[in-house]
């Protein structure tokens, strides 16, 4: 359950990149891959000449980079199981990081994350943050993009032992 952090998109992805010079060419290349498979790697599009488009990018990497970090940190695979979550939420049957891997690993990591559950049991407030800030950064991609994708709303991650939500940028 280790969510690889990619640094070099593999060769027959890469070859059509380096040809890419329009937004169309991108909508089109998303019908055959995802996106964390097309984008986690922006040094393949150095050459592409949209601002907004480099902008956003950097953006959602440095935002699935963390996320996957987080994800594959030792110390966070098991949080402790909050009743009140569970009382609140229902019990979805993801309630710790090796959970969310596990989702990620059997589903995909975009998929896994975006729109297999709101891991709402899971009581990890910085996950929760990383989470929206991925999901945000990838929405907005698609956005510019113009990519007809899923979108998936993301709901505020509550902290019980305070009772306030915990708002993310």
């Amino acid at each position: 359950m280790n969510q690889p952090i990619i640094t070099e998109l593999p060769s027959e992805i890469k070859e059509k990149v380096t040809l890419v010079n329009s937004l169309e060419q991108l909508r089109e290349l998303l019908y055959d891959y995802n996106i964390f498979e097309l984008f986690e790697v922006t040094a393949d599009y150095v050459n592409f000449k949209d601002d907004v488009f480099q902008s956003l990018l950097a953006n959602y990497s440095k935002n699935i980079k963390a996320l996957k970090t987080h994800l594959n940190n030792p110390l966070v695979q098991e949080t402790p199981i909050d009743e009140a979550r569970d009382a609140e939420f229902g019990w979805e049957g993801y309630n710790s990081i090796a959970c969310v891997n596990y989702a990620c690993d059997n589903e995909g990591f975009e998929y896994g994350l975006l729109h297999k559950s709101g891991f709402n049991n899971v009581n990890d407030p910085l996950f929760h943050k990383l989470l929206r800030l991925y999901a945000n950064s990838h929405y907005a991609l698609m956005a510019h993009i113009g990519f007809d994708g899923i979108f998936t709303k993301m709901s505020e991650f509550e902290d019980f032992k305070t009772g306030k939500a915990k708002s993310c940028p």
